[in-house]
């Protein structure tokens, strides 16, 4: 009873050890390629976060050395030239005859209103 040599039982090299050996090779070669590119992801990480620095650095820059413009009221009490002095008491005293005006209306509403009723109460 000679053991023939060759492939007596196995079927054209599908062994369970060749499959796994094929497995495991495919798994190896996925393992490599994922590690080269985990390398060569490490290696371009410092170059990245200092253009990342950069571009934050210089936009940074850029915002802080902008001039920004607040438009709002003027306040001409600390004006040294004070440009037109006369406007600010014209204003004052279109104000103060818009109170009077104000007040005077006021008056003549309570007095037709207390003409009204003395007038529907008889």
């Amino acid at each position: 009873m000679a053991k023939s040599s060759g492939s007596g039982g196995k079927r054209g090299g599908n062994s369970p050890i060749s499959d796994r050996q094929k497995r495991l090779a495919e798994e190896e070669a996925r393992i490599r390629a994922e590690e080269e590119r985990l390398k060569q992801l490490l290696s371009q990480a410092p170059k990245k976060r200092e253009e990342l620095v950069r571009k934050q650095r210089d936009e940074f820059i850029k915002r802080k050395s902008t001039v920004v413009h607040i438009e709002g009221p003027v306040d001409r009490r600390y004006d040294a030239v004070a440009a037109r002095p006369s406007r600010s008491r014209k204003m004052h005293k279109d104000r103060t005859l818009g109170q009077l005006f104000f007040v005077v209306l006021l008056i003549a509403l309570g007095l037709a209103l207390y003409h009204a009723f003395r007038v529907m109460g008889r």
